[in-house]
């Protein structure tokens, strides 16, 4: 990916990036994994694993932000800004900016959520994240130098996630039918449901006869791809599909008093 990099090494400093249920707190004194840059470039690629994102859904993202990093301190604001590379063409485009901030007063944590496309790459690519001086998140440009402040950079990656039709409510006897799809995937893959209490089936249709009380739950659907055509070597999870059922007792026959 193209450079990003202050040119001073004092005032803003990044000091946490969540996503999901992933955070990386930092302070003054940490940085990156090599070619990083105290108070100015921290590259996380090599030392932390990739944030697993999934097609479709939708994440918290929260970014936090000093002022007095490096040899001086100050109060003029900071705006935030963060880019991923949803097609995996290795550069942020306009479109891959997924968050801005306002021009915002340090110290501050800024807090949005944003959703992965539908038609974004699966794999593993980039995820940048900037703070600078007294610049607006939407005008802070993914590459190039500027004067204070410090960018990130993290690695996503993107998951296919199936389809699945069955969720709901259903009476005790019914029988519940769940139906798994893959639509736009192509190649060697295998789907697999992983029941509430643990046990897996495979195929795209999953019935549950004669539904009980006890078969309610999440269910959840995952796709298994090979890399190879003879099904050796580790196989590649998707990301997982929820489908949570419901099974309601049936009522008992009403208790009609005597008629004496």
């Amino acid at each position: 990916y193209c450079a990003a990099i202050p040119n001073y090494d004092y005032y803003h400093d990044i000091v946490n990036v969540s996503v999901g249920t992933v955070a990386n707190p930092s302070n003054c004194g940490t940085t990156g994994g090599p070619g990083s840059i105290l108070n100015r470039y921290s590259d996380y690629t090599t030392v932390l694993p990739p944030i697993v994102l999934a097609k479709g859904q939708s994440y918290p993202l929260s970014v936090s932000v000093v002022g007095n990093c490096g040899t001086a301190s100050t109060t003029i604001g900071a705006g935030v800004t963060v880019f991923i590379d949803y097609n995996g063409d290795g550069t942020y485009s306009a479109a891959e900016r997924v968050y801005s901030s306002a021009n915002v007063v340090p110290p501050f944590t800024v807090s949005s959520s944003f959703t992965v496309p539908a038609t974004a790459a699966t794999g593993i690519m980039g995820m940048r994240v900037i703070t600078s001086y007294n610049v607006a998140g939407a005008s802070i440009a993914a590459c190039g130098s500027y004067n204070y402040g410090e960018t990130e950079d993290y690695l996503v990656k993107i998951q296919y996630v199936p389809n699945a039709t069955g969720a709901g409510m259903y009476c005790s006897g019914d029988s519940v039918v769940l139906v798994g799809s893959a639509p736009g995937m192509s190649g060697e893959f295998t789907y697999l449901w992983i029941h509430p209490n643990g046990n897996t089936d495979t195929g795209a249709v999953l019935t549950i006869p004669n539904a009980q009380n006890n078969h309610s739950g999440t269910y959840k659907l995952c796709l298994l791809t090979y890399p190879c055509t003879a099904g050796s070597g580790p196989a590649d999870t998707s990301g997982i599909r929820d489908v949570e059922i419901w099974i309601s007792p049936t009522p008992g026959a009403p208790v009609v008093p005597p008629i004496i």
